[in-house]
């Protein structure tokens, strides 16, 4: 899964840096049949992180990269401490954002960059709060607190996401998405039909919306999920992919996801 994860970052990267040079995709979306992603000839290659010890769920780092495709963000532990690093993917200068104590038990992951690229969203573990961390440097700051996302047999899922530069969306403890108005704390539970067994989680805005992305697990497991989109604006929702988990949109109008421990890429 974690390799699948770097593919993922990489592949998105790339296809974010080649936006620059294409005009925008389709803005609403419809359900579409999957092709697979190899048909889209990606570049790949490898993006080494160091010999980083493992979490407690197996995997060794939570990892996010900037809307221009130019920052990865990444946990790592090492060395008796769970530090965020900042990497350039231009110059491959890397430097450390936060660093924290294995002991406190108290390190950020689910990373997310704004869409400005300049703040990074993560959880904290042990609090479940939401903070955000300057990519610039300095000090973290807590936007909520007791908002522990959903988790399955003691896994958590559902990165926060943005909305704005104002605003973010994330997933409570009962799998249901909210809002976060950051100047004022106000937060909002979107208007999405509750169904029991299922958890909206891996919440992402389509492009400059009112389309937000997410997944639905339908079970306990991450191998029965679906993408959906909501619109913000009127309160429908669309069923996008039947079988997926993780999505990302791409203002080309691609859905990039992950099926099966492979990547999967479907037409908007």
């Amino acid at each position: 899964m974690l390799y699948a994860t770097f593919a993922l970052v990489l592949v998105v990267a790339i296809f974010q840096i080649a936006e620059r040079f294409m005009g925008d995709g389709p803005t609403t979306p419809t359900p579409s049949g999957s092709q697979l992603s190899a048909g889209l000839s990606p570049l790949r290659s490898a993006l080494p992180l160091g010999n980083l010890e493992r979490f407690g769920s197996g995997l060794r780092s939570h990892i996010a990269l900037s809307p221009d495709g130019r920052w990865l963000a990444y946990t790592a532990r090492f060395n008796g401490a769970i530090n965020v690093e900042l990497r350039d993917l231009v110059t491959g200068e890397t430097r450390t954002l936060v660093e924290e104590s294995v002991a406190q038990n108290t390190f950020p992951y689910n990373l997310s960059f704004s869409p400005s690229g300049e703040q990074i969203l993560s959880y904290v573990n042990g609090s479940g709060d939401i903070h955000v961390i300057p990519r610039a440097g300095g000090r973290r700051q807590a936007l909520a607190v007791n908002t522990a996302p959903y988790s399955v047999s003691g896994s958590f899922y559902g990165a926060p996401g943005w909305l704005s530069e104002r605003s973010i969306v994330f997933t409570n403890s009962s799998g249901v998405l909210q809002t976060l108005h950051i100047p004022t704390g106000d937060i909002v539970t979107l208007d999405i039909p509750e169904i029991d067994g299922e958890a909206n989680i891996y919440p992402r805005l389509m492009g400059d919306g009112p389309w937000l992305l997410y997944t639905v697990l339908t079970s306990e497991s991450v191998t029965s999920a679906r993408l959906d989109a909501f619109n913000m604006d009127t309160g429908e929702t669309r069923k996008l992919v039947a079988d997926g988990f993780n999505g990302h949109y791409l203002r080309t109008g691609l859905l990039v996801f992950m099926r099966d421990n492979g990547l999967w890429g479907s037409a908007c």
